[in-house]
């Protein structure tokens, strides 16, 4: 178990194969060693064979692993998490992370630079539609629709940032989702998807390249 040792038993630290789960194992009486338990196996093997479901949370922590937490590198991807009260100010929050996103850049370049290029490109038609790769990759626009290839296919393990996709914005919850597209109407170029539920729980991605 983890956790300090008792000087009256001595203990063995292990660590598994990723190389930061750490375990003290107790010993025998006045020895202590460092041993390295590779693919774990000291412990049982019984594994459940089904992927067991996350939460909203879970989701949400589980994207931001992929795909960024929130940031203001202003380049990029980063996941933020917060609630909008009404679904007509999606669109408002939306915006204002967008901005968050580019932090001190958005003053150097200016608003009139960062807004050139920002505009709706996607809104789900129905709340029974639910399958964000397949409405990322129906759009249309030239712009929009490049970003949407690195979102879904240019990034480490592309399979896993799809499921992840999925998990939040394929949800039961969100009812409102939109994609805008960002960029300085230059170099810069990405897109912004926003899903927000009944209660105004919203995960908003930006994703910002050049």
């Amino acid at each position: 178990m983890a956790g300090a040792a008792s000087a009256a038993v001595p203990v063995f630290r292990a660590t598994g194969p990723a190389g930061d789960e750490r375990y003290e194992i107790p010993e025998s009486a006045g020895r202590r060693a460092e041993a390295r338990l590779a693919g774990f196996a000291a412990l049982p093997r019984h594994f459940p064979t089904q992927a067991i479901p996350m939460n909203r949370t879970e989701t949400v922590v589980n994207l931001q692993a992929i795909y960024g937490p929130p940031s203001q590198a202003g380049f990029g991807s980063a996941v933020f998490h917060d609630r909008v009260e009404r679904a007509e100010d999606l669109e408002a929050a939306a915006l204002k992370y967008y901005r968050y996103f580019l932090g001190k850049t958005w003053e150097q370049f200016g608003e009139a630079a960062w807004l050139a290029s920002w505009k709706q490109v996607y809104q789900r038609p129905a709340a029974d539609r639910r399958d964000i790769v397949t409405e990322l990759r129906s759009i249309t626009d030239p712009q929009a629709s490049s970003s949407v290839t690195m979102i879904l296919d240019a990034i480490a393990n592309a399979e896993a940032g799809r499921q992840a996709l999925s998990a939040v914005y394929d949800a039961a919850e969100v009812a409102t989702l939109a994609v805008y597209n960002l960029g300085d109407g230059a170099a810069m170029s990405g897109l912004l998807i926003a899903g927000r539920d009944p209660s105004g729980e919203t995960t908003l991605l930006v994703f910002l390249l050049d």
